[in-house]
């Protein structure tokens, strides 16, 4: 992305991916911002974070304040046991628009686990078909950690 005259930055939030059974979608919540948002597929879930994201960003930047400080990202995995820590990025800059990143770089190896995550899902939830399992396990349950 070219900027002339003004400074991009970007931010980094962890976001924790949950798999949800009763609705069969996923759930994210950025701990550091109490965002929360979900997705039908990990990839629509991903693109809602991002945009959730941006809306914080755009607010706190029309309010005058500084955003959260992230979290460190090995922090919130040994935190979340139960969830998948992903990073979420957003570019912005003090003088325009904030704008999304798209799938590049960074992104590019988030959607590579994202596709991971939901493989193991499927596999997880093949293997219970075929021993006859009721599902009531704790993989993939959705569960928001307490506030």
């Amino acid at each position: 992305m070219l900027c002339l005259g003004a400074q991009m930055e970007e931010i980094v939030y962890p976001a924790i991916f949950y798999y949800d059974k009763e609705y069969d979608d996923y759930a994210v919540e950025f701990c550091d911002v109490c965002i929360y948002t979900e997705g039908d597929t990990m990839q629509e879930a991903y693109a809602n974070a991002q945009k959730f994201l941006k809306a914080y960003m755009k607010c706190c930047k029309e309010m005058g304040l500084k955003p959260n400080k992230p979290s460190d990202y090995a922090t919130v995995e040994v935190t979340q046991p139960n969830g998948k820590v992903m990073l979420v990025a957003v570019e912005y800059d003090d003088d325009s628009a904030i704008k999304t990143e798209t799938f590049s770089g960074l992104n590019k190896d988030i959607v590579e686990d994202i596709d991971e995550f939901e493989d193991e899902r499927i596999k997880q939830n093949d293997k219970k078909s075929d021993a006859g399992d009721d599902g009531d396990d704790d993989f993939g349950d959705f569960g928001l950690p307490p506030i």
